[in-house]
């Protein structure tokens, strides 16, 4: 009996090392695919790489497809699907995580001989951790999502202006109006509350009441320095915070000034840094 229980595990240890050495050369052709700019093969070799991580039962070789499959569409600028592949990962990525520590808290079990209150304490700890982790996944799911949403605006931005100069070369009047609904079709999505929408939903899934205890804690806060506030916290540039809210840069330092002066921030003191532990407790 207990060589049947061996054979098996062993069994199952070598069919996901086959695994694991599959979806890495997997990977591996579609990465270099990219550079050969096959978008057919590229496109076979995808499929193939997703089909596998959906099928596994083995997390690290879905962690590697899901990731690959991420970043593979991200370096062909293709970033709704890069998207769509981000919470398969990060679910993975946290599952793997959770049954690690898991693991951790069995041995810990196993091996130390604690007292009550030294085993009550290692395993609340142990939780707090796994909680932590589970947090952080969350959070870099939120940052990759807000990162989508400004390199697309960022797109449309860029062809927004591209559309202007063509604008002025075409002659036919067809040719003209064809591109100036073009241009309003881009300019209505920039200046629509899609994108910040998006954020928002996934942001209050996360951090649930973080925007009204702010604006509770700090009244003097505008609706939009409220909104600079909740991308400030994860951990989000100027520049991408601008994409997303469709507006210059330099708006977006100015708010960032007037929220440090609202708050009475020391300068000794970063403001994505402050962001992210107030209301920890």
């Amino acid at each position: 009996m207990k060589k049947n229980v061996k054979n098996n595990a062993k069994n199952k240890n070598n069919k996901h090392h086959s695994e694991i050495t599959e979806m890495q050369s997997l990977c591996e052709a579609a990465e270099h695919t990219v550079t050969l700019k096959s978008k057919r093969g590229l496109q076979v070799l995808l499929e193939k790489i997703i089909e596998m991580a959906k099928n596994s039962t083995n997390l690290n070789v879905q962690l590697r497809g899901y990731k690959c499959a991420m970043e593979t569409y991200e370096a062909i600028e293709d970033y709704e699907k890069a998207l769509e592949y981000c919470k398969p990962y990060y679910d993975a990525e946290a599952q793997l995580q959770r049954e690690e520590a898991e693991v951790k808290i069995k041995e810990l079990e196993k091996e130390l001989n604690l007292t009550e209150l030294q085993h009550n304490m290692e395993l609340e700890k142990l939780k707090t951790e796994e909680l932590q982790l589970e947090l952080e996944s969350k959070n870099n799911e939120l940052s990759t999502l807000a990162l989508a949403l400004a390199q697309k605006n960022e797109l449309l931005a860029r062809m927004q202006t591209q559309l202007l100069v063509a604008q002025e070369t075409v002659r036919r009047k067809s040719e003209k109006e064809a591109l100036e609904q073009l241009k309003t079709q881009i300019t209505s999505f920039l200046s629509s509350e899609k994108s910040w929408y998006m954020f928002d939903q996934q942001f209050k899934t996360i951090h649930h009441d973080f925007v009204q205890k702010l604006s509770a804690k700090y009244p003097q806060l505008s609706p939009i320095e409220l909104r600079v506030c909740a991308l400030l916290k994860v951990n989000l540039n100027s520049k991408e915070i601008a994409d997303i809210l469709c507006v210059e840069t330099k708006s977006v330092e100015m708010y960032r000034f007037r929220i440090r002066k609202k708050i009475a921030l020391s300068t000794t003191i970063n403001l994505s840094n402050f962001l992210g532990t107030i209301f920890l407790d």
